[in-house]
């Protein structure tokens, strides 16, 4: 079901548009955490590419999973500006941090991205209703320092667990200091005591 918001369409993703999605997905990386991240940050994410298809692929795939491409009907309707992706979790890969496991079956706001040309419009929290329904249980990983989007997401209801580890994969710089990433929930209790690493 597409969906309308000001000059935006948001259309559901699909594995063909697995490329076009990834390609999106790099933009918004290189300019989110432009200053963030180490000067090798965005040459490790290109060198996954790969990765990211197949990660885009089996999200998408997933049983209920819920994915938007969002196009700016006033500009070049041929390129995404922002994209959303939510699934049942927790992912295989979450098994690998210091976290408590969350309930399985719980709804994991994997990705939310938009362009820095279509911020401020209220396009991510199109994008944000469109995977989530309004007060769903959810949960999502953060990495520390956005304070845009903690504070986005507190506003719509997650607060943050209090907790980081270092990132991991292409995000984990081997050569110094890495990025950190926490989580945030809503609706979900976890009460298990954690150590930061």
């Amino acid at each position: 079901m597409e969906i309308i918001h000001r000059q935006y369409r948001l259309i559901p993703a699909t594995v063909e548009d697995a490329d076009v999605y990834v390609d999106l997905q790099l933009k918004c990386l290189a300019q989110t955490y432009a200053g963030y991240g180490d000067d090798g940050f965005m040459q490790r994410q290109y060198d996954s590419r790969d990765e990211l298809v197949e990660e885009f692929l089996d999200n998408v795939s997933s049983a209920q999973s819920r994915a938007f491409l969002a196009y700016d009907t006033s500009a070049d309707f041929s390129h995404p500006v922002g994209f959303g992706l939510s699934r049942l979790g927790p992912l295989p890969w979450e098994s690998e941090l210091d976290f408590a496991q969350v309930p399985a079956g719980s709804r994991e706001l994997v990705q939310l991205y938009t362009l820095e040309q279509a911020q401020g419009h209220g396009l991510g929290q199109a994008l944000l209703d469109a995977v989530l329904v309004s007060g769903e249980p959810a949960y999502l990983h953060i990495v520390e320092g956005n304070a845009k989007a903690q504070r986005f997401y507190e506003k719509n209801g997650f607060s943050h667990e209090g907790f980081s580890l270092t990132c991991l994969g292409s995000w984990h710089n081997p050569e110094g200091q890495s990025m950190r990433v926490g989580r945030m929930f809503r609706g979900i209790d976890i009460t298990e005591n954690h150590t930061s690493v």
